[in-house]
């Protein structure tokens, strides 16, 4: 081989170089915007999370509504009958 065959296999090997480090470099940019990219879903899924509790709660507010409802009609009712109770033994 000679200097000049040798000359171009070299320019070749440095532009196949040159090409992979450019591929590198993007490639290093794309796993860069990837990692933002999964930092955001994660807050992203840390704020749905927050908003499905708050669902839940909003969901649970009628029964809960029920149930003190439920339990002062019981509550009064019982107050009624002890008074009652109390009335007809103090006749």
């Amino acid at each position: 081989m000679d200097d000049i065959d040798f000359a171009k296999e070299l320019a070749a090997v440095e532009s196949s170089v040159k090409s992979a480090h450019k591929r590198l470099d993007d490639m290093n940019k794309l796993i860069e915007s990837i990692r933002d990219v999964a930092t955001e879903i994660k807050y992203l899924r840390d704020d749905v999370n927050k908003l499905s509790a708050d669902i839940e709660n909003v969901k649970n507010r009628p029964a809960k509504f029920w149930d003190k409802l439920v339990g002062a009609i019981v509550g009064a009712f019982a107050t009624g009958l002890v008074g009652a109770g109390l009335a007809l033994i103090l006749k």
